[in-house]
């Protein structure tokens, strides 16, 4: 099992995924549902291509907390 980041695309109605314990895995897709099922799939690609080429393959020990700031007051 592994964390992912899902977000809003700001410049499209679309959505992304970074997965951070995969550096450099991301995708995005045009509904929530959407970018889900890619993100299993560019998990699974990673994975296969870092064994491929004798990576290791990093443990997901990220922890995440989402938070909310207020941006109104920046200027």
């Amino acid at each position: 099992m592994r964390r992912i980041v899902i977000y809003r695309d700001p410049e499209s109605d679309g959505w992304l995924v970074d997965v951070p314990s995969l550096p450099g895995c991301h995708t995005q897709g045009d509904s929530r549902d959407e970018v889900i099922a890619n993100a299993q799939d560019a998990i699974a690609s990673w994975i296969e291509a870092a064994r491929a080429m004798g990576w290791s393959v990093p443990a997901d020990d990220t922890e995440a907390e989402v938070l909310k700031v207020d941006d109104s007051a920046a200027a």
